[in-house]
């Protein structure tokens, strides 16, 4: 018998030039011949006789896969196709800032790193769970920043990567707050020109102060500091002589701080009074009363 016609082989699975995120593939063979005898394929240096279409565990990165037919006579013929396994998923690290960092400005760099066992596609940012901004062929295990203006408040972030077989994975989220504004404060008394004043007595002092993180309130008078509850708004202090001035101070829990100055004057004060101890009836006492306008 003369048969110079070799058999027909053709891979139909996997595809040639493809990229699969599995590892765990079906080798399918087609082979035709008259005379067919064997089939087989070859991926690892292995020689594995084909009969049916066979799931297969493929490595990480390229494969070739080799597959032959042979017939009777002993005509052979081959053929092969390469693809791509990428079955891991990349990952991408939060490396600054600190999960519930806060800040007194509103420049924020935020640093991510990926990596991936091949290559990253991209990177992303998020602010707030909206994208923020993609980079696009970032280089593998080294970290790009985000350079954001960011107004107060508070917030949370993340990176999210994509390498190039179209693998994905968003890092847990993290959590700051931007605060750059200090507290607010009003000063509502005493007023700035009062009526009497007396010396020893208590004076009303009145104020407010906000922040949308209010810490500390305390005021400095006759070079004494008193705290004081924010959010009572009012309180009292001894009058002294010749110290008509009061500053008053209010902190967030960020750092920033505020202060509010005061200066009144009264039209009369009185500093000192001096009376008898006892009265006598149709008797003439002396009754002492020292001010100045």
């Amino acid at each position: 018998m003369i048969d110079e016609i070799t058999p027909f082989v053709s891979i139909d699975n996997p595809l040639n030039n493809t990229n699969y995120t599995y590892t765990g593939i079906n080798i399918t063979i087609t082979s035709s011949d008259d005379n067919l005898d064997t089939t087989w394929y070859n991926w690892t240096g292995t020689n594995v006789t084909y009969t049916a279409s066979i799931n297969t565990t493929f490595v990480q990165g390229s494969n070739t896969l080799y597959a032959y037919a042979n017939d009777s006579i002993g005509n052979e013929n081959s053929t092969s196709i390469t693809f791509y396994v990428d079955s891991i998923v990349p990952n991408v690290s939060l490396e600054a800032p600190i999960n519930y960092q806060n800040f007194t400005t509103s420049e924020v760099d935020f640093e991510c790193k990926p990596t991936d066992n091949l290559a990253i596609a991209n990177m992303s940012f998020y602010l707030d769970g909206i994208l923020n901004e993609t980079i696009d062929n970032p280089v593998n295990d080294t970290s790009r920043w985000f350079n954001k203006t960011i107004s107060d408040g508070d917030y949370n972030w993340t990176c999210g990567v994509i390498d190039t077989l179209g693998n994905s994975f968003n890092a847990t989220e993290y959590y700051f707050t931007v605060d750059v504004t200090d507290p607010s404060i009003n000063i509502t008394y005493p007023e700035t020109t009062m009526g009497l004043g007396e010396s020893g007595t208590n004076e009303t002092f009145n104020w407010t102060a906000t922040d949308d993180n209010i810490d500390t309130c305390w005021y400095e008078y006759n070079d004494t500091n008193t705290t004081v509850t924010c959010g009572d708004n009012t309180t009292s202090f001894p009058l002294e002589d010749d110290f008509t001035n009061i500053t008053f101070y209010a902190n967030d829990t960020l750092g920033n701080e505020a202060s509010s100055f005061l200066n009144w004057t009264y039209n009369l004060t009185a500093n000192s009074q001096t009376y008898p101890s006892t009265s006598v009836e149709s008797a003439t006492e002396t009754y002492t009363t020292k001010s100045y306008l």
